[in-house]
């Protein structure tokens, strides 16, 4: 991997949906030479997947995490707000989740 792949990855990680030409007049190379690189660095596994970043307003303004300690973990899953659950020890349970505003976040430590 060289300098020009760097500022290819760096591009494509900014904007995932530039195409060939426009990376191309980017980095000031043809349009073949992006495309081969970029087929190189997918298929040397460097490049594993195009995504999309969600923008955090839709629907939540943060996240927090807590650990809760449960006799019914199955109860976790049906909080709408949890985005993730790692079990740490016996009953206890690190949570993360997605929450409007502080008042939403105290509804959840209260119950």
């Amino acid at each position: 991997m060289d300098e020009i792949d760097i500022k290819l990855i760096n591009l494509l990680k900014e904007n995932s949906r530039l195409n060939y030409s426009e990376l191309a007049n980017l980095l000031k190379l043809s349009r073949q030479t992006v495309k081969t690189r970029i087929e190189r660095l997918e298929k040397e596994g460097i490049i594993r997947k195009y995504t999309i970043k969600l923008s955090p307003e839709l629907g939540s303004k943060g996240s927090a995490m807590m650990i809760v300690s449960t006799d019914n973990p199955e109860r976790i899953k049906e909080i709408k707000e949890v985005t993730e659950i790692n079990k740490i020890a016996g009953k206890k349970f690190l949570i993360r989740l997605r929450i409007s505003d502080l008042n939403r976040l105290a509804q959840h430590i209260r119950a």
